[in-house]
């Protein structure tokens, strides 16, 4: 799959990280945010596993958790 251009305002995607323990959770989001996050991975060739982990991280790291 080739990714597009992205934005020059755009961060890359970081790299894959290292396998670690993971443990499933759980939860509903809208539509309409799926779709987005659907388009977001097929265009940058990543996972939706990748972006929530990364959304979370960069969230909470923002809030000092």
């Amino acid at each position: 799959m080739t990714r597009s251009p992205r934005a020059s305002d755009e961060p890359p995607m970081p790299p894959r990280r290292q396998a670690q323990p993971r443990v499933q959770i759980s939860t509903r989001i809208p539509e309409e945010l799926s779709e987005r996050v659907r388009g977001f991975v097929r265009e940058h060739d990543t996972s939706v596993q990748a972006v929530v982990e990364l959304a979370l991280d960069e969230f909470l790291r923002r809030r000092d958790a």
